[in-house]
């Protein structure tokens, strides 16, 4: 948008003063800060690069479900012994964990709660068929509001 706004500025082929919350400055100028905040958010995507995160992400967690099918597959042949063995599974998954990218500590904490909460919240869906997803939440909320009214022996609860 702010590229846009600077085109229109240029293009505009006039030189007066424009106010924009309360300050006043000539369009060249307003068009200079303009390239300026366009340039440095371009910089900080470069650097971030969200997409590219988002694609390792998304990379890592098709390879880690295939992974786990050809787990669940190998464990109901194992009768038969079809298939690969559990210790070619085991060297495969030391190959592919040490292909991704790590997820960071500072995140790992927030992003495994969230986890947790997805797989509670998909047992109670398997509980309770016909459950919307919102109703699923709310069920969760009251579990945990009524674990954390009880007393424990001291020991953590987890969810």
């Amino acid at each position: 948008m702010a590229s846009t706004i600077s085109a229109v500025l240029a293009f505009s082929g006039t030189d007066e003063d424009i106010s924009l919350l309360g300050v006043h400055a000539s369009s060249a100028t307003w068009l200079g800060c303009l390239g300026v905040i366009v340039f440095i958010a371009s910089l900080i995507d470069l650097v971030l690069d969200r997409r590219g995160v988002a694609n390792q992400h998304a990379t890592a967690v098709g390879r880690l479900s295939e992974l786990k099918l050809e787990y669940r597959q190998a464990l109901q042949n194992t009768a038969t012994q079809e298939g690969p063995t559990l210790e070619d599974l085991n060297k495969r998954y030391s190959d592919v964990m040490s292909t991704l990218t790590p997820i960071p500590d500072a995140q790992f904490n927030r992003l495994k709660a969230q986890h947790l909460k997805k797989v509670e919240i998909s047992k109670i869906l398997s509980q309770y068929p016909g459950e919307t997803v919102r109703g699923a939440k709310k069920r969760l909320q009251t579990r945990l509001k009524q674990q954390d009214s009880m007393p424990h022996s001291g020991m953590p609860h987890h969810v």
